[in-house]
């Protein structure tokens, strides 16, 4: 009997824990059949523009104003044709539409490089953007470009907890450069994904209803 019990649970909870599915908010076409990025998600690598100048952009705006003088794509690129630029001026952002829930496990990947002769820094927010306003989780992300001209990969994880104060905002994420730096880091072949918290499926509740019915007919 114990072993009917202990097996049940684990079941239940084996279940319940994979109904939990990541989905990918932004991504990028790499070009290769490989399965892996065989298809863009909200342009994640820059590629797709509405015209022919480096401001026309889809699905990325600079700081939420969707048509801006300030230019948002550039030739620096680590796959396809064009790449994100940041400048003081430009603060590529793009607004997934998914609302932030607690527990939502969110990844963010991304290539940068350095088109100065120094190295520079970069800075990254994942947060929402509501006009022109981006208000990010607590910290931004910073890493340092270094000036051997290749792209560099950088990425983050962030869960959401009680404590955070964007749950139920939606989920953007936003590139920068720091202030008062003269070169513009090039950004390239973005993801973002997301994973929520698991909720017990049909199946792990007729497990637990199944341990309960056991359990009721041993007293």
């Amino acid at each position: 009997m114990k072993k009917t019990i202990s097996a049940l649970l684990v079941a239940a909870a084996t279940v319940a824990t994979s109904a939990a599915a990541t989905t990918i908010l932004i991504d990028y076409n790499d070009g290769l059949a490989n399965g892996v990025h065989d298809a863009a998600v909200r342009n994640g690598g820059f590629e797709t523009r509405t015209g022919s100048t480096y401001n026309d952009g889809v699905n990325w705006t600079n700081n939420g104003v969707a048509t801006s003088t300030t230019s948002l794509y550039g030739t620096l690129k680590r796959t396809g044709t064009y790449g994100g630029t940041t400048s003081l001026a430009s603060n590529p952002t793009n607004d997934t539409g998914h609302t932030i829930a607690l527990g939502d496990v969110i990844e963010l990947t991304f290539w940068a490089r350095n088109s100065g002769t120094t190295d520079r820094v970069i800075v990254w927010s994942l947060g929402d953007i509501n006009g022109t306003t981006f208000t990010p989780f607590a910290t931004d992300g910073t890493g340092n470009v270094t000036v051997n001209g290749a792209f560099q990969m950088f990425s983050a994880s962030k869960t959401v907890g009680s404590g955070d104060a964007l749950i139920g905002q939606s989920l953007a994420v936003q590139f920068r450069r720091t202030v008062g730096d003269g070169n513009f880091p090039a950004v390239d072949d973005v993801t973002l994904s997301v994973t929520p918290v698991p909720e017990p499926s049909s199946a792990a509740l007729l497990g637990l209803g199944g341990l309960a019915l056991i359990l009721r007919r041993r007293r």
